[in-house]
């Protein structure tokens, strides 16, 4: 298998794409050629209306949702917490969870089939939105070739000016869509760290709103509501009574049980990847939404 990658860059107008010259390329998005004279170190970057190997630009924030599945004909959404659009975003594509054989595979096409492989549908200040192919989501680079219609995505994002400012770039936040319920995911990576690994740990405060209204209707009051996790996923925990676990072990533990907003470790039974990086938030009530904020404590 040939590694390969490439760069997609957001630009002022969401939807930019990339053109292949044809509607059936040898690779979902570029050929063997392109993607063999890039260097260790270097991406294909656009400059000048053409690809050329480069090397990314330094400074600024980044965000790694992790691998998770994916199935044809989906739409899935990411909140990268970046604190404004990112500059540069990556879709990566494995055949399995642990990213073996990955690819790095640019925005999808679309002929008199239908659509292929996987596109960037919205990227905005807070998340980024993908959509899957009825097609087929990657192909290889091999002969014969490979087509992959399942598998797994890494989305990868950056901003070149980096992150929000003040305190906000130490924190993240979640809100569950108004009118619905279920379990979300929400990413505790912001500038490139786990916000809640040591040395520092985080502290969340999780208030409710109104679908209808936007009024305010709970807040949850206890004291502490810290969290602290190692760099192995094992934590410690006061956000229902002090207690631990493995965040990233697959056990699906709650660890904090409060009205209609829950928070799990992990929550494979749901679909979601188990990742010491991420939490679980159920929304169990489809009058109110939750609002989580997560922050990193003393820095």
């Amino acid at each position: 298998m040939i590694f390969f990658s490439v760069v997609i860059l957001v630009f002022a107008v969401v939807g930019f794409s990339v053109a292949f010259g044809g509607n059936q390329p040898a690779v979902v998005g570029h050929t063997a050629g392109e993607i063999e004279r890039c260097a260790d170190g270097e991406t294909l970057v656009m400059s000048g209306g053409e690809w050329t190997c480069g090397v990314g630009s330094g400074g600024g924030a980044s965000y790694d949702s992790g691998w998770f599945s994916v199935a044809k004909q989906t739409d899935y959404t990411r909140t990268h917490n970046l604190g404004n659009r990112p500059d540069i975003v990556e879709v990566w594509f494995s055949p399995d969870s642990a990213g073996s054989s990955a690819v790095l595979i640019s925005d999808g096409w679309t002929d008199a089939a239908g659509v292929h492989g996987i596109q960037i549908r919205e990227v905005t200040s807070s998340d980024i939105k993908i959509t899957t192919s009825h097609q087929y989501l990657a192909t290889s680079v091999n002969n014969p070739r490979i087509t992959y219609h399942s598998g797994y995505v890494k989305i990868i994002a950056k901003s070149l000016s980096g992150g929000g400012s003040g305190s906000e770039s130490n924190c993240v936040k979640l809100e569950t869509p108004v009118g619905a319920t279920g379990h979300y995911e929400i990413n505790l990576i912001k500038n490139g760290v786990n916000i809640c690994e040591v040395p520092y740990g985080c502290e969340t405060f999780t208030y409710k709103r109104r679908d209808s209204t936007g009024v305010l209707t709970d807040m949850d009051g206890e004291a502490n509501n810290r969290y602290i996790q190692d760099e192995n996923g094992n934590y410690r925990e006061d956000l229902g009574g002090e207690s631990g676990g493995v965040n990233g072990d697959g056990s699906d533990t709650k660890i904090r049980d409060w009205l209609s907003c829950d928070t799990f470790d992990d929550k494979t039974d749901e679909g979601f990847t188990a990742s010491k990086d991420t939490l679980i938030i159920r929304d169990n009530d489809a009058d109110e939404y939750c609002v989580i904020n997560i922050c990193r404590i003393g820095s």
